[in-house]
C-alpha cells in the first residue's frame, strides 16, 4: 500500500478542496479590486463590499463543488494535498484561473482607457489615487499567475525546496502587495 500525504486520505482531500477554494477566491477578489476600480473611474455609485465578498467567494465555491462533482478523483492524496496533475488540474484549476487573470487584464486595459480618456477632467487627487490603485491592480496581475505556476511545477519537483520557498516568497509578496493597494477605499 503506498504511503499517504496525511494519516488519511480524506483529511489530505478535504485540505486539497480548501486550497482549491482558497486560490480561486483569491483571484477573483483581484478581478473583485479591479472591476471596482473599472466601476469608480466611471464614477459609478459603489456597490457594497459584501456583494463583491458574496461574488468572490460564491463563484470560487460553485467552481469549487462542481469540480469535485464532475472529478472527485481529481485531488492528491498520496504525495501531497492538493489537485492532481494528471486528474484533471488543467480543467479544474488551470483553465478558469488563466480565464479569471484574462478577464482581469481586459478590466485593467478598460480602466487605462478610462483613466487616459478622462484625465483632463478629473481633480489631480482623484487621479493620483486612480494612478495608483490601476497600478496597483496590474502590479498584481502577473504576481499572482507566477505564483499558481510555482506552485504548480513545486508539486511536481521531488528533489529540491527551491520553487517550494519561490512559490511561497512569491505568494508572501502578494499577500504583502495586496495589503497595501486601494483597501481603505473598501471600508
Amino acid at each position: 500500500m503506498e504511503a499517504l500525504a496525511t494519516g488519511k486520505a480524506w483529511v489530505c482531500g478535504v485540505v486539497g478542496l480548501l486550497l482549491h477554494f482558497l486560490h480561486l477566491v483569491s483571484c477573483c477578489w483581484l478581478l473583485a479590486l479591479t472591476v471596482r476600480l473599472l466601476g469608480s473611474l466611471h464614477q459609478r455609485r459603489p456597490i457594497h463590499t459584501a456583494v463583491y465578498c458574496t461574488a468572490s467567494w460564491g463563484a470560487s465555491l460553485g467552481l469549487v463543488v462542481v469540480s469535485y462533482v464532475v472529478n472527485p478523483d481529481g485531488y492528491e492524496t498520496r504525495r501531497y494535498c492538493w489537485m492532481s496533475v494528471e486528474r484533471g488540474m488543467l480543467v479544474s484549476f488551470i483553465v478558469p484561473v488563466c480565464s479569471l487573470i484574462l478577464v482581469n487584464a481586459g478590466v485593467c486595459v478598460a480602466a487605462q482607457k478610462v483613466l487616459l480618456d478622462t484625465r483632463d477632467g478629473v481633480k489631480h487627487e482623484v487621479m493620483t489615487r486612480h494612478k495608483r490603485d490601476l497600478r496597483g491592480a496590474v502590479a498584481l496581475l502577473p504576481l499572482e499567475g507566477i505564483s499558481w505556476f510555482l506552485a504548480v511545477v513545486a508539486l511536481e519537483d521531488h528533489q529540491s525546496l527551491a520553487l517550494d520557498f519561490a512559490a511561497a516568497f512569491v505568494s508572501a509578496a502578494l499577500v504583502s502587495s495586496r495589503s497595501g493597494c486601494c483597501w481603505d477605499d473598501w471600508w
